[in-house]
């Protein structure tokens, strides 16, 4: 399994084969990664993608990682977690598609509430443990993901952990919607997550004064997940899976973040080892929580 790697361009293939996904997610636990969570931005949200495929995609997803998970948990006796993913849409609410009106919108707030709430039963049915409202460009969006967790809890009478993670586009330290780290936070805060942090967009260089700044004002855990830095000229990415986990320890070590692992499944060897040993506090303090 050292040798594997999951492009993003592979990713609907792999979301397309609960087989293959199931095989990639008990090696990552096998390897010591106590937490798997299947990639969701192949499963965009929106009103070109059918609420009944969204929620089929999203259970098929979990449950070949829940398999994957409850089958390493009983050869080990170690828990073993599945995260869902309810990731970004290509829809925002905060931003104008059209240049020339800003006021158009293409998405009203409601219709992702209910596009959102469709992907969270899928990922719940399907046996997630926990829920996460990652790679937020759009706080508003986010804001509409958390109401539909908060609308579906209680329409099912059921209650799990909730993870935030924003994105932060570039070196401004502000999302694309244009909120600070600090103001990200105050939007989102009355969700009482689990955990909030960054992931995607910035390297672990990069991303560690604003990793430092949220674990500064947020009252929870604060976890980070950067992916291989900004594009090169060409287009390509310069960080390799090895250069990504030393930065990524190293803050997990002085208390900047609770959790940390590498992003988007660029190499499996890299995210078990990240998973497995260099967040062995962090990964307690999630039993912790969810026991």
């Amino acid at each position: 399994m050292s040798s594997i790697s999951v492009s993003i361009s592979a990713r609907r293939r792999l979301i397309m084969q609960p087989d293959l996904l199931c095989i990639l997610s008990k090696s990552l636990h096998e390897m010591a990664a106590t937490l798997t969570r299947p990639s969701a931005l192949s499963l965009s949200l929106s009103l070109s993608l059918s609420l009944s495929l969204s929620f089929s995609l999203s259970l098929w997803c979990v449950f070949s990682c829940k398999m994957a998970a409850m089958e390493v948990e009983k050869a080990t006796g170690r828990r073993r977690f599945c995260a869902g993913a309810v990731g970004p849409t290509n829809r925002t609410l905060s931003i104008s598609p059209k240049v020339e009106n800003a006021a158009f919108r293409n998405i009203t707030f409601m219709e992702l509430v209910g596009a959102y709430k469709d992907q969270v039963k899928g990922l719940v049915d399907g046996g997630c443990d926990m829920l996460f409202v990652e790679t937020i460009f759009d706080t508003l969006n986010a804001k509409a993901a958390l109401f539909a967790i908060d609308i579906f809890f209680e329409e099912y009478d059921v209650k799990m952990p909730v993870v935030i993670s924003g994105t932060i586009v570039d070196m401004s330290g502000r999302t694309l919607s244009g909120q600070t780290t600090e103001a990200f936070w105050i939007s989102v805060s009355h969700a009482k997550p689990l955990c909030v942090g960054l992931n995607c967009a910035l390297g672990p260089d990069q991303m560690r004064p604003f990793m430092t700044r949220l674990a500064n004002c947020a009252t929870c855990y604060t976890h980070a997940y950067p992916n291989a830095g900004l594009p090169n000229a060409m287009g390509g990415y310069d960080l390799g899976p090895k250069v990504r986990c030393c930065p990524a320890t190293t803050a997990c070590v002085i208390g900047r973040c609770d959790w940390s692992w590498v992003c988007d499944g660029s190499c499996s060897r890299a995210v078990a080892v990240c998973c497995g040993s260099a967040c062995l506090r962090p990964c307690c303090c999630m039993l912790r929580m969810i026991s």
